[in-house]
């Protein structure tokens, strides 16, 4: 119930839900990037693949976590924009340049998540590679 004794709509109720899912899912990122531990530089390409190697699965993670919390921005935003126009159409500018905005931010953080993904397999690939050649040159090396 709201303050006026009236129940909320099914949009506030969704825009809520999706708020609360945000902060659960960002703090889901923001725990496991703190416990994955500094990255290395650029310019150390071994360490920087072994540190990638060691923890794909916390990167898996984040990035699944990033894409449920932008798939409810999308949702939060939507809902936003609605109730700005609904309740001051004249400012129903300033909720869809919001959205847009919002649409940008989920788009551009959904292509770095992609890049960040495909890093981890292409380490995790890289290095299954390597331990089945070395076993198979010592195979080779036996006979």
């Amino acid at each position: 119930m709201s303050a006026d004794g009236t129940r909320p709509s099914t949009r506030h109720r969704w825009m809520g839900l999706s708020a609360i899912a945000i902060a659960i899912f960002l703090a889901v990122e923001a725990v496991t990037k703190l416990t994955m531990g500094a990255r290395p530089e650029l310019d150390d390409s071994l360490a920087l693949v072994e540190y990638i190697r060691e923890r794909s699965t916390q990167t898996f993670i984040v990035i699944l976590a990033d894409t449920f919390l932008l798939a409810f921005l999308i949702v939060f935003l939507a809902c936003f924009q609605h109730l700005v126009t609904a309740s001051r159409p004249d400012l129903a500018w300033v909720a869809q340049i919001t959205f847009g905005a919002g649409l940008v931010f989920v788009a551009v953080t959904l292509v770095g998540d992609s890049m960040e993904g495909g890093a981890a397999l292409d380490v995790i690939a890289l290095s299954g590679l390597h331990s089945n050649s070395f076993r198979y040159s010592r195979c080779l090396s036996c006979k």
